[in-house]
């Protein structure tokens, strides 16, 4: 076919299709901005860091606002108010993910929990799921090697500072690829590492809303890679085989050492060396794996190098944490899970990580099942729902001057909301982690995030060596800033600091532990 007739031929269905959709949705939707015929909302759509956009809407607009591009509907709840109605309340409307076309469609993240369709797969990967990640008792049983991983940490820390966050993704794709595949990384290029990461790194970018067209206008995901503007199909072409090398590579590597009696306890070796009457399905249980390093991985990255950048910016909050442990473990020892009960200030600077800057300031988003209506604001079916967690967390009607990086507000007789009852998820989406607060309404939870409660774990521990070990300070002449950068998970962006030790005890303490 000529390729004029083929645009011409899409154009046309195209028009078709979105008129069809702009007239059946032309009722009473949540305020937002003005927008244009067709296109709508197009150039008002924020491409960078929306969650700030989304906020500065709430002022005019409301704590429910709406836009819209080439037919399709996006709800913005920029409070736990609103949330809480519709994806808690209303879970079964609002349970679906929407299409993620070039993330998920394209790339092949579909077969995912976390972007998978509620059904059987998301069922049947849960289960798996569950039970390694799904509750605190099956979390302790990593302590041992979180402590390891901690530890080797503060060695590389030692050796070579200035390499913090190279140090950070290595320690905890370390701890993930151990418990899942029982593999150890030996180096500082590991090449599992590697593979893993550029995975996630091409993950992030893919599921960013409105980073490519074709999610706004699926029919876009037929046009050949030849034409003009479908660079996006050679993209998702190489994204998708780097996506089956992290999903393949450490699982057949488990099969390989099974076969060879090598094999070292996982989660992946001990579902495949079950009865068979037990057994599970290979390719589900290759995906759970997959979710396992999902689930945590990159969001654990930035949540510790956030925290490394906020203990320069904030020295007092720094000395504070330090003396508490100082208290507690006397100077002879590193800080264990034993401690974290007598450690109250440590665990209220964990928390105040979580609401300063939620690593993943819009989640995941939601979809709606079916036409909602809330307080007169009609909602299509089909309506693509961002909860907006950072406006949440900074919302001064919650929490006091929230823009001041302070632990203290959850100490005391009359502490603030706990942000992980916001951070982690809603209704049939939320992290099971969460569930410790909330009735355990839904039997089908999404497990994605349910990485928090390792994630968690990894926060404590890292964080309360780190403080027992160094100090952090600024670079000489160097004054840093807390920019964080745009992502479907949000990092600060690169930063200089020093990382000395506290004394040579501390020195000693480090290198005498040898697992």
């Amino acid at each position: 076919m000529n390729s004029f007739l083929f645009l011409d031929c899409i154009l046309f269905i195209a028009s078709i299709y979105f008129l069809q959709r702009i007239i059946s949705k032309r009722r009473s939707l949540p305020p937002g901005p003005r927008g244009l015929p067709f296109i709508g909302n197009v150039f008002d759509m924020p491409s960078d860091r929306p969650w700030l956009t989304f906020a500065k809407w709430a002022d005019i607009w409301g704590d429910v606002c709406s836009l819209s591009m080439f037919g399709q509907s996006f709800i913005v709840l920029n409070s736990h108010r609103a949330a809480y109605a519709l994806l808690d309340k209303r879970s079964v409307i609002y349970s679906e993910r929407p299409k993620m076309v070039m993330a998920g469609e394209l790339m092949g993240w579909n077969d995912i929990i976390g972007l998978a369709p509620y059904g059987e797969t998301f069922r049947s990967h849960r289960k798996l799921l569950h039970s390694v990640l799904g509750s605190k008792s099956a979390i302790r049983t990593f302590y041992p090697m979180e402590e390891q991983e901690a530890v080797n940490l503060m060695k590389r820390l030692l050796d070579s500072p200035e390499k913090l966050h190279s140090h950070i993704a290595q320690d905890v794709a370390a701890l993930v690829l151990r418990i899942t595949y029982g593999y150890e990384v030996k180096s500082d290029n590991d090449e599992m590492v590697a593979l893993v990461n550029c995975a996630m790194e091409e993950l992030s970018v893919a599921s960013t809303p409105g980073q490519f067209l074709v999610d706004i206008i699926p029919m876009l995901r037929h046009i050949p890679e030849w034409l003009p503007g479908a660079g996006f199909q050679s993209k998702a072409k190489q994204w998708a085989q780097d996506l089956r090398n992290m999903i393949n590579v450490p699982f057949d590597m488990v099969k390989r050492n099974i076969a060879n009696g090598e094999a070292q306890e996982s989660f992946v070796s001990n579902l495949l060396l079950q009865d068979d009457t037990e057994r599970v399905q290979e390719h589900d249980l290759k995906w759970a794996a997959g979710a396992i390093y999902a689930a945590g991985a990159d969001t654990t990255v930035a949540v510790l190098d956030t925290f490394f950048l906020l203990m320069m910016l904030y020295p007092e909050v720094q000395k504070k944490a330090q003396a508490e442990l100082d208290s507690v473990l006397g100077g002879d020892r590193l800080p264990s899970f034993d401690d974290q009960e007598d450690l109250p200030y440590i665990n209220a600077l964990c928390k105040e990580l979580v609401r300063f800057h939620p690593v993943a300031p819009i989640g995941i988003p939601h979809g709606t099942l079916e036409d909602d209506v809330f307080e007169g604001h009609f909602i299509p079916k089909g309506s693509v729902v961002f909860a907006n967690i950072w406006a949440m967390t900074h919302d001064p009607e919650v929490y006091k001057d929230p823009m001041t990086f302070n632990p203290e507000r959850f100490l005391g007789p009359n502490p603030e909301q706990d942000p992980r009852e916001i951070s982690f998820g809603f209704g049939r989406r939320i992290c099971p982690g969460k569930l410790k607060h909330t009735p355990r309404l839904f039997p089908d939870i999404d497990i994605l995030l349910s990485g928090r409660l390792l994630a968690q774990a990894t926060m404590y521990i890292v964080c309360s060596m780190a403080l027992a070990s160094f100090d952090i300070s600024k670079v000489k002449g160097d004054e840093p800033v807390f920019n964080p950068t745009h992502g479907s998970v949000s990092h600060p962006a690169p930063f200089k600091c020093n990382i000395t030790p506290r004394s040579m005890r501390a020195v000693e303490l480090i290198a005498r532990h040898d697992f």
